[in-house]
């Protein structure tokens, strides 16, 4: 067996050491606990190997803190920290030797993440961050989670985009290092849950540029004569406590039939096989009768040549054929139409017995929710203390053009008082000249009739995440 050393990066999520375990454990007692510490006691004594099934005899494995260093027993591995904590307690006679801080699977190498997973594509971090933050993932998430985070409908994806949800997660876990009860908060985006995404994101954007900042989970106040819980709170140096809320609105069911309008209008591309570029320009969401009215004029308007708009009756909208090439769906401002959020859909047809078409639906709509989630979490929020409402806004369709707006008029001398800012905050992907990259951005609403002003820290903070 070999392995590397580098006892520069002692402790480094990086500088796990890679060891080779023989095939045959015959001889040996493995044991292994599931906390981050771990042990690794090897006898020569035993006649029977007890191990677990993440580590089969096969696979590679080393300790992910201190530089490891490799001996020889009876013709298998025996892997020790350089450094160990503590003595273990086994007899002399059996030679057992530990291997502590944070044992655990093969640690990642850039070469592997290069081949298989960005796949010539590229992202704006080093390769040391990246790696970094892979071994981050998997040391809370396990390997498997990592490689089913990219697996959907039976294939699994390469590029940018599944690699940077990796990393964007690893660098977003480090803003709960340290902090109680984070393991509770992990679980959950382990098991899919997004309103927990949201708050380990919104605790990122309070602390990433602020690491001294304290944060503590689930903080317990009363409220009324009832016991609250806040999602989080956090304090910098001699500031008060802020205690903030985080919620991640889903798609809404009104969103939900209007997603459901636009894929039945979508999927009339199948009655129609000859080549067109359709766009159906929805001014508001369609009555029943008027949908009904569409399934049947669409067809109709794609059996036509050339060029051609025409206005839907009652100011609903306007079908547009052929303005640009089949499969070049472009989003026109169209002169003298209101700039709204709104929904779209696009299908596209193509392949060697396919004539290439598309059709194009774009409908106006804003989520209505905004009062509702206000409501519901200044509930949360302490009387004696600053409160602040942060909203991840990503899947409420128009709430980040237009609930700012809204919100600022429902914050009065007689509601809301307890709340002295809402934070609205989204994240994606852009390119840059170093590769895509994963960024946040954040508007907040300053109460100016709140009982306790938000820390002067706090706005500064968010203010570095101004929409750009």
């Amino acid at each position: 067996p070999t392995a590397s050393t580098d006892p520069e990066r002692c402790h480094g999520a990086s500088s796990a050491v890679r060891v080779e375990a023989p095939a045959d454990l015959r001889g040996l007692a493995l044991s292994f606990n599931r906390r981050r510490r771990s042990r690794l006691w090897l006898s020569r004594k035993s006649r029977k190997a007890t191990r677990r099934p993440w580590l089969s005899p096969r696979e590679p494995f080393g300790c992910a803190g201190c530089g490891l260093r490799v001996a020889q027993l009876a013709g298998s591995a025996v892997v020790a920290c350089a450094k160990p904590t503590r003595t273990p307690s086994a007899p002399r006679s059996a030679r057992v030797l530990v291997a502590e801080y944070g044992f655990r699977g093969v640690p990642w190498e850039w070469e592997e993440i290069q081949r298989h997973w960005l796949a010539g594509s590229s992202v704006a971090a080093s390769p040391d961050e990246v790696v970094a933050a892979f071994d981050r993932v998997e040391a809370t998430f396990g390997r498997d989670w990592i490689n089913g985070s990219r697996e959907e409908a039976g294939g699994v994806s390469r590029g940018s985009l599944p690699t940077l949800h990796v990393v964007t997660l690893g660098q977003l876990m480090a803003a709960v290092d340290g902090v109680q009860g984070s393991a509770s908060l992990l679980e959950k985006i382990r098991r899919g849950d997004e309103t927990a995404w949201a708050e380990l994101c919104a605790i990122h954007l309070l602390r990433s540029p602020n690491p001294s900042v304290a944060v503590e989970l689930e903080p317990v106040v009363i409220v009324g004569g009832r016991q609250r819980k806040p999602d989080f709170r956090v304090q910098k140096a001699d500031s008060d406590w802020t205690y903030v809320e985080v919620t991640a609105p889903g798609r809404s069911v009104a969103q939900q039939a209007v997603l459901g309008t636009l894929e039945r209008i979508g999927r009339l591309i199948s009655t129609v096989k000859r080549s067109y570029a359709l766009e159906v320009f929805l001014r508001r969401e369609p009555s029943k009768a008027e949908e009904e009215y569409l399934l049947g004029r669409v067809p109709e308007v794609c059996r036509l040549d050339g060029v051609h708009t025409e206005e839907l009756p009652d100011g609903l909208g306007m079908l547009i054929l052929n303005a640009t090439a089949p499969g070049q769906v472009v989003l026109t401002e169209h002169e003298g139409e209101e700039d709204v959020p709104r929904l779209g859909r696009a299908d596209v047809r193509a392949g060697p017995d396919e004539p290439h078409r598309h059709i194009a639906v774009r409908l106006a709509f804003t989520d209505a929710r905004a009062d509702e989630f206000l409501r519901v979490e200044a509930r949360q929020l302490p009387n004696d203390a600053p409160g602040l409402i942060m909203i991840q806004t990503s899947r409420a369709a128009g709430s980040w053009r237009r609930w700012d707006e809204f919100l600022r008029k429902r914050l009065t001398s007689d509601k809301h008082t307890r709340v002295s800012g809402i934070c609205l905050f989204q994240s994606g992907y852009v390119d840059t000249p170093q590769g895509e990259s994963w960024r946040p951005e954040a508007k907040l609403i300053l109460n100016p009739h709140a009982r306790f002003q938000l820390p002067r820290w706090i706005p500064e903070t968010l203010a570095t995440y101004a929409p750009q």
